[in-house]
């Protein structure tokens, strides 16, 4: 999306409200909540003693993470930034 040099804030509505753009801080007060965000299934902590199983234990917080739609699979397509 292409810098709109005529905007005075940081945070802005476009498209008619369809988009938020955050380009200053996002705070959540106490009391906040964030609806409809993905969550990622609760995963054990590691009690990995090898670099092997270390790795195993990583590998399937990852896999738990793109399950959840929180991260792209490798080769997937990044997100574009205004900078693209």
């Amino acid at each position: 999306m292409p810098k709109d040099e005529s905007r005075s804030t940081k945070n802005y509505t476009t498209d008619g409200g369809d988009t938020l753009v955050i380009g200053g801080s996002l705070i959540f007060e106490d009391g906040a909540e964030i609806v409809n965000m993905p969550m990622a299934e609760a995963i054990q902590d590691s009690e990995a003693k090898t670099v092997h199983e270390l790795v195993r234990d990583f590998n399937a917080l990852l896999q738990t993470l793109r399950a959840a739609g929180m991260m792209h699979a490798v080769g997937e397509t990044k997100l574009t930034t205004d900078e693209d």
